[in-house]
């Protein structure tokens, strides 16, 4: 990249393939600090992007980028794709491998979005190539257009121009541009991108579940480069304990309430929102903000039973329950409208619904009355669908995950083993398949990287995992020790698995598993739960 000549980019989609239209501008203005891009005028060069990662973007990308279009404010608003979010994905990535920080990668991505709208180009300005727009002195063509390795080249440069790790407290377009070294006009582009760069850092980070996109219900939510872990007291009320990035765990904090079943949470951006049922069978809210702290506890109407659940699709957050009439409600909310009125959805459910946001759809199972599951979807385009019915004879909600394009449901059958029923674009929906097992209780799923990991209760009151890769396909179910009292909670962090349990002693315990350490032992967190 030259440093006295350095273009300023801006990417238009010029086709539906992979050509993209690169323009620049040399204009002398004055640096800027405003809030506002300025686009320069378009000098017509065209340069193909290339792939971020082997097999191309996933669903998880797709999803990732609807979810992220609403929440940012400036050049990628309304711009993630899948594709340029796999690009954004395979950069944050790397930074995580290396054992930097979301920081690190915020300030690589606010270098990727100015540079190319995370694109991975085989051209621009001079002999500048890749998602940083590199110049030949930075490796070859292969090394500036692999993410990974240009990520680390990036993210090199950045700790030999800050070191100790100074580039941390340092402003983020700041850094940016010293490792990018532009015209000095041009360097306010880097901090205009920052905040945008945070949330797609935040939301794409190995392990987050900032963008819900499938997952078991979860009163454990990771933020901030911290696990925070709710449930619900033997006195009704609500408790929360918080571990630091530095290592180490609060106490249990009390959050007053009377509330029934365990606490359903979701984390998008900064913010921190819990969801239960009280004593009462209505919706309450309590959520959390670094600026504000602890909002009080919110009422939101309903007659429901058992735990709600919730997703987020865009800017929207939907809350699902089983009605006291064992049908389906939702209770949707926007930035402009705020909450919504209880709208029923039909159905005969017997228990709580699991819902998972699929791209820009959302799809909500459950078991019927008649022990059948069943399937409801809605799409932005067709709204909701009716109930479809799946079969099976299955006792206690579904689980539900998604990995890659694969989206599996698990559930207990009568008989108390595992069963499994798959979805692809390519085959559509499977049959249900026998996974062994002797259940106590719902299974819980949690994906990591390309694994998925079933957890559940024995009979004997014991963890047991049950893992799929794509290499192995189904292991055997293993024995994970344990004393418990009820089903697990499972998380995905830092590219390890944390599980959290009820003893039988009532008091929560930890386990957690990382790919180079493998299993850690048990770990009591003390507190008296339900």
């Amino acid at each position: 990249m030259s440093a006295a000549s350095k273009f300023a980019l801006n990417l238009a989609i010029t086709t539906l393939a992979t050509t993209i239209t690169l323009s620049g501008n040399a204009f002398a203005a004055a640096p800027q600090s405003g809030p506002t891009e300025v686009w320069p005028q378009e000098v017509g060069v065209a340069f193909r992007a290339l792939p971020c990662v082997a097999g191309g973007p996933t669903a998880e990308d797709a999803a990732a980028a609807a979810a992220l279009n609403p929440q940012l404010t400036n050049k990628m608003k309304g711009y993630m794709t899948a594709y340029n979010t796999s690009c954004a994905r395979a950069v944050v990535r790397a930074v995580k491998d290396r054992g930097l920080s979301k920081r690190a990668a915020a300030i690589a991505i606010a270098t990727t979005i100015v540079e190319t709208s995370n694109a991975n180009l085989d051209g621009g300005d001079l002999d500048s190539v890749g998602l940083f727009q590199q110049r030949a002195t930075w490796g070859s063509f292969a090394e500036r257009t692999d993410p990974v390795i240009a990520t680390r080249k990036f993210v090199e440069t950045m700790e030999r121009f800050y070191p100790g790790g100074s580039w941390s407290t340092a402003p983020i377009g700041d850094v940016a541009a010293d490792v990018q070294r532009p015209a000095s006009q041009y360097r306010f582009r880097y901090g205009v991108e920052a905040n945008d760069a945070t949330a797609i850092a935040n939301a794409l980070w190995p392990g987050n579940s900032s963008v819900v996109h499938g997952r078991s219900k979860s009163n454990v939510v990771a933020e901030g480069g911290r696990l925070r872990v709710f449930a619900t007291g033997v006195d009704g009320a609500l408790y929360e304990k918080t571990s630091s990035p530095a290592g180490g765990w609060s106490d249990w904090v009390w959050h007053q309430g009377q509330i029934v079943g365990q606490p359903q949470v979701i984390s998008v951006g900064d913010r921190v929102r819990v969801f239960a049922t009280g004593v009462d069978g209505a919706l309450y809210e309590k959520s959390w903000t670094p600026a504000g702290g602890w909002s009080d506890w919110v009422w939101h109407q309903g007659q429901i039973t058992g735990e709600p659940q919730v997703v987020q699709v865009g800017d929207k957050v939907s809350v699902f329950a089983t009605g006291q009439d064992k049908a389906l409600y939702e209770k949707t909310w926007t930035p402009a409208g705020g909450w919504g009125d209880w709208v029923w959805r039909q159905g005969q459910l017997a228990g709580s619904p699991r819902a998972i946001a699929l791209g820009a759809e959302v799809h909500v199972f459950a078991t019927g009355v008649d022990g059948s599951l069943y399937q409801l979807r809605w799409t932005p385009g067709g709204g909701w669908s009716d109930w479809f019915w799946h079969g099976g004879q299955l006792t206690g909600a579904p689980q539900v995950s998604v990995l890659g394009d694969r989206l599996s449901v698990f559930a207990a059958g009568v008989d108390k083993a595992l069963y499994e029923k798959s979805w692809t674009p390519a085959g559509g929906w499977t049959d249900w398949v026998w996974q062994q097992g002797q259940l106590a209780g719902e299974p819980q799923v949690v994906t990591v990287n390309s694994r998925l990991s079933v957890f559940v209760t024995g009979v004997d009151n014991a963890l047991y995992e049950k893992t799929w890769t794509p290499a192995g396909g189904w292991g055997d179910w293993v024995w994970r020790q344990g004393q418990l009292s009820g089903a697990p909670r499972v998380t995905a962090f830092n590219d390890g698995i944390e599980v959290f349990a009820t003893g039988v002693d009532a008091s929560v315990y930890q386990l957690r598993w990382t790919p180079t350490g493998g299993w850690g032992e048990w770990v009591w967190h003390g507190g008296q739960v339900t």
